[in-house]
């Protein structure tokens, strides 16, 4: 064996042995740095943890806090805005108490809406020309006058507004060809009883079924509100149409303000249903409706010339026209109910189908009735106009020029409406 060999390999495992003990050494303390790095990792973890925990903490319970003083505020603001409501309310109440107390203080008013159709004056006061007029508007003044102060005697002060809503020609047509009175009187009278007194008025609504009745309807829906207003004496007793209205005022909790004037003796069903009280002045209205006769040879309120179309006519032609066919058959009856139904050509305009006329000539008509077989006519298409024809009566045709139902008529969808012409549904 040889030596030198021998101890040059002892001295070489012995330098690998210290190199490996060094990187022992080195890794060892590698291994402790890192641990301690660790271990300082974790405890900063842990104390950032714990202090985020702890400003999570704090800001719960400041966000706490503040939903509680959101709330706290919340209520304080509602209860001020209650308050303040309440203030409101307070005052608005006060105010109406005031413009009552205000309205008590100036002279009240007392409204009476007449409609002219139901309530024509005695004949006596007919005849009697204007005297007749200033005596019928005193005594009205003076009737609800007396009714107010036996109701309302706090209240001494009180002025009357009457106005009185009528056909002015139609309403004349009708009594001086009953011969209630001559043209003369009735015009005085109108007169009359218009100036007797400067808060009284007579309102012509010329022709028209409801003329009067949408103006005193009207009249009622605003006047009715008005504090100063302390009630409305009503003069509708003989017509169901005003029943919508006065119900509508019971809703409102209006219907206090209203007294009927009594006219015609028997009342209208549905006026009588609401129990309304009734002031009757005796001597001032008739009690019945203006009696249906023939004077004479000739019809009772004959069409006037100027309601007629075509051409004009005189006075005297439109009575010969009017006088009645050899052994007439004179019937009194409503026209809308009758069988056959009155000749509108023939009472509007002129019929020349004579005796051959499928519809009567021998009803005797009011003027009311004219009213309505003018509104019928226009329910019949015009033959020029359904030729897309000008008509030679123009506005002054019998017949309708227009299609009742409008743009949106149903049967011109089916192409079964009557009027046929172009301008008819615009």
């Amino acid at each position: 064996m040889d030596t030198s060999s021998s101890g040059s390999d002892v001295s070489t495992t012995a330098g690998q042995t210290g190199y490996i003990a060094l990187n022992l050494e080195h890794l060892s303390h590698q291994q402790n740095d890192l641990v301690e790095q660790q271990s300082h990792i974790f405890h900063s973890i842990v104390e950032a943890t714990k202090a985020l925990q702890e400003r999570v903490k704090r800001s719960t319970e400041d966000a706490e806090l503040s939903m509680t003083e959101v709330e706290m505020w919340k209520k304080a603001f509602l209860k001020e805005q209650q308050r303040a409501e309440r203030a409101e309310q307070q005052a608005q109440s006060h105010k109406r108490q005031m413009a009552i107390q205000v309205s008590k203080d100036r002279d009240s008013i007392v409204l009476a809406l007449i409609d002219g159709d139901g309530y024509i004056f005695k004949d006596e006061l007919l005849k009697r020309g204007r005297d007749g007029g200033r005596e019928a508007a005193q005594t009205l003044n003076e009737k609800i006058l007396a009714r107010v102060g036996e109701e309302e005697q706090n209240r001494p002060r009180v002025q009357v507004w009457t106005y009185f809503f009528c056909n002015l020609k139609g309403l004349q047509q009708t009594l001086v060809g009953h011969d209630v009175c001559t043209s003369g009187e009735y015009e005085a009278f109108m007169t009359g009883f218009n100036q007797a007194n400067s808060r009284f008025t007579i309102n012509d609504v010329h022709s028209g079924k409801e003329a009067a009745d949408s103006k005193i309807k009207a009249y009622l829906q605003t006047w009715t509100r008005f504090p100063q207003v302390l009630k409305v004496y009503l003069g509708v007793c003989h017509d169901n149409g005003y029943h919508p209205t006065l119900a509508e005022l019971q809703s409102d909790g209006l219907l206090d303000k209203i007294v009927l004037l009594q006219g015609y003796e028997q009342v209208a069903t549905e006026i009588q249903s609401l129990h309304l009280p009734m002031l009757q002045i005796d001597n001032l209205f008739r009690s019945e409706k203006v009696p249906t006769r023939i004077m004479g040879d000739k019809r009772v309120t004959p069409p006037s010339p100027t309601d007629v179309a075509g051409p004009k006519l005189s006075y005297t032609s439109v009575v010969e026209h009017s006088r009645p066919a050899p052994a007439p058959r004179v019937r009194h009856r409503i026209v809308s109910t009758d069988n056959p139904p009155p000749c509108n050509l023939f009472y509007l305009s002129k019929c020349n189908k004579g005796a051959d006329c499928k519809y009567a000539h021998d009803y005797i008509l009011e003027a009311e009735h004219y009213d309505t077989l003018r509104e019928n006519g226009k329910k019949s298409p015009c033959p020029a106009v359904n030729l897309d024809s000008p008509c030679p009566f123009g506005e002054n045709c019998a017949l309708g020029h227009k299609c009742p139902q409008g743009p949106q008529c149903f049967h011109r969808k089916l192409d079964r409406c009557w009027f046929k012409g172009k301008t008819m549904h615009v």
